[in-house]
């Protein structure tokens, strides 16, 4: 696992290390619920618009279709 750390987390780490209380902290359980979970679909930060890799994407695969198409309405003509 790659961790990454800037200065001012850093220094909190060694005043962590060095207090006295270290290994008599509170542990917790896990069982803690929060209060209000965050629910990203209630957020108005959610945005509906596809990113641009999707449009191109959707663009290529049109693309295909369309030419599918034509070839299959070329091929019953000259038929």
């Amino acid at each position: 696992m790659i961790v990454l750390v800037n200065d001012r987390q850093r220094e909190q780490l060694k005043a962590a290390e060095a207090a006295n209380d270290r290994f008599e902290r509170e542990v917790e359980d896990g069982v803690e619920q929060l209060e209000q979970p965050f629910n990203p679909f209630e957020s108005a930060q959610v945005s509906g618009v596809p990113e641009p890799d999707v449009w191109i994407l959707l663009g290529i695969v049109t693309l295909g279709l369309w030419v599918v198409f034509q070839r299959q309405q070329a091929a019953k003509i000259t038929d």
